[in-house]
């Protein structure tokens, strides 16, 4: 099944993030010149648009 989705994906244009899910693995797929952010948190298996909303836990702030 994701090496089908794949093949379609692939014939993709354009700005597009793709998540498949099946086969008890989940996939994210993003165009090839990654004009939509995408991040990963392998703690918490959050994907997001940007960190800060991928972060699960308290923000440390920098020393001043």
């Amino acid at each position: 099944m994701l090496e089908a989705a794949e093949t379609v994906i692939r014939d993709f244009a354009g700005r597009f993030l793709v998540v498949i899910s099946g086969q008890g693995r989940t996939r994210v797929y993003g165009d090839p010149a990654g004009s939509l952010p995408v991040v990963y948190n392998p703690v918490s298996g959050t994907v997001a648009a940007t960190p800060l909303l991928a972060l699960v836990r308290d923000i440390i702030p920098n020393p001043a």
